[in-house]
């Protein structure tokens, strides 16, 4: 019973990537230029237009699912 008490400490000291939750994080140095490069990649690469297109489609997918709550059916069909 003692060690499945242990266990449930532990488990529930852990956070979901699997480090105690007050453990810096550990980086090796290398991949540190390699996130700088990732980033810089990503910001030089990107579409100038993607977040105005996100917004049309929310919107077009709201106002689809208002519509679709105030339209009035007219014929119901079975089978």
């Amino acid at each position: 019973m003692k060690l499945f008490t242990k266990l449930q400490r532990l488990l529930r000291s852990l956070t979901p990537a699997g480090r105690r939750k007050n453990a810096e994080p550990q980086i090796h140095p290398a991949h540190v230029a390699y996130l700088n490069d990732l980033r810089e990649s990503f910001l030089a690469q990107s579409i100038p237009g993607t977040l105005i297109m996100l917004y049309l489609v929310a919107a077009v997918m709201i106002a689809g699912v208002v519509r679709a709550k105030f339209a009035k059916v007219e014929e119901v069909t079975q089978g």
